[in-house]
């Protein structure tokens, strides 16, 4: 496959100013065309990237030929029969995080790529952050080895407060209209999901879309094995207790004062020492997580990982081409995506 042609579903912010910049970037990529409900919308965002194709609804994309590979950029209500149509058609699709509501809508879209034989990849961008993938190599090494004892806390700190775009907006203006959205095809949260914690952008919304990050790489650094043992949402700082087959671990998430100072960390602590990857935030162009590794014993050391410069939201889409053009394994699939929703399911049914 000399290039992997990529068609856009959604033509909102996201996709201005982060997802179709960094496939138009991915070496072997082509960006072929744009489905947006919005008509101007539409024409002042392909205009803009020099995008030929244009549709008025993913079903259309999804009828292209020309079209190997469908980056869904919307949300996570939007996603589900979106990204069966497109699987179905015999597109490999990449789909902006969360994947759905439920696990179970998640497990419908697996099933349903698995069935065509299609790649179904997931927007985690943190995990191809060149900091994390260090730091995970550290974590990883010690585990196997054993020279830093058993692991005994893994600790996902998410206090939302800095400016997560990172000022982006100022290098790739977002184009906006007063259109009114078309109806799509939409999913809910699951029934059991008590309506204090429902709505849109309700508790149980806000946690799966904004915190979805922070699950996923305490499920990227330990493994899909988890049991939720409890949560409390009693206060402004939410604390939620895990166990990763028999490793524990720590969600907090809340709000915090400090505006201009993005505060969200991973770290995993052994008998011998930690790693800690301080993340940046999301949008911030070229700026790896800080990565602190800490050795315990007679001669202790603190050292600071430095890893190469680069933005993660291109390393993801260079990997979903590579995955496509049979050039790499894709490195965050619908499983992972299952694992999170499944998450937060378990985090709202201890609450319940």
């Amino acid at each position: 496959m000399e290039q992997v042609r990529v068609g856009f579903v959604g033509a909102g912010m996201m996709s201005q100013t982060t997802h179709i910049p960094c496939f138009q970037q991915a070496q072997g990529a082509q960006v072929t065309a744009v489905a947006s409900s919005r008509p101007a919308l539409l024409a002042h965002v392909a205009d803009r990237f020099a995008i030929r194709k244009r549709y008025a609804g993913h079903r259309d994309l999804a009828q292209d030929p020309d079209i190997d590979l469908a980056a869904v950029i919307v949300p996570p209500e939007v996603n589900v029969d979106i990204c069966i149509d497109l699987v179905e058609a015999g597109k490999h699709v990449f789909c902006e995080k969360p994947v759905s509501l439920s696990a179970e809508d998640a497990r419908r879209m697996a099933d349903a790529a698995s069935a065509s034989n299609r790649l179904l990849m997931v927007g985690f961008m943190k995990r191809f952050d060149s900091g994390v993938l260090a730091a995970k190599g550290v974590v990883n090494d010690w585990r196997a080895s054993g020279e830093m004892g058993k692991p005994l806390l893994a600790r996902a700190h998410s206090f939302i407060g800095g400016d997560w775009t990172a000022n982006v907006e100022a290098l790739m203006p977002v184009i906006k209209t007063d259109e009114a959205m078309s109806d799509k095809p939409l999913t809910d949260l699951p029934e059991w999901v008590p309506e204090k914690y429902a709505g849109p952008w309700g508790p149980y919304y806000f946690l799966n879309h904004v915190h979805s990050h922070d699950m996923d790489l305490l499920n990227y650094f330990l493994g899909p094995q988890f049991e939720v043992l409890n949560a409390d949402w009693r206060h402004d700082a939410k604390i939620v207790t895990l166990d990763f087959e028999g490793v524990p671990a720590i969600i907090e998430v809340g709000k915090c004062s400090q505006n201009n100072r993005w505060d969200e960390e991973l770290t995993v602590y052994f008998e011998g020492g930690s790693v800690c990857v301080k993340l940046p935030p999301p949008m911030l162009i070229n700026v790896p997580a800080r990565v602190e590794v800490y050795h315990m014993g007679a001669r202790q050391q603190v050292c600071d990982l430095h890893a190469p410069y680069g933005w993660s939201f291109l390393n993801q889409a260079q990997n979903a081409v590579d995955a496509v053009a049979e050039k790499a394994g894709p490195i965050c699939t619908i499983q992972d995506g299952i694992a999170q929703v499944s998450m937060t399911e378990g985090i709202f049914r201890a609450l319940a």
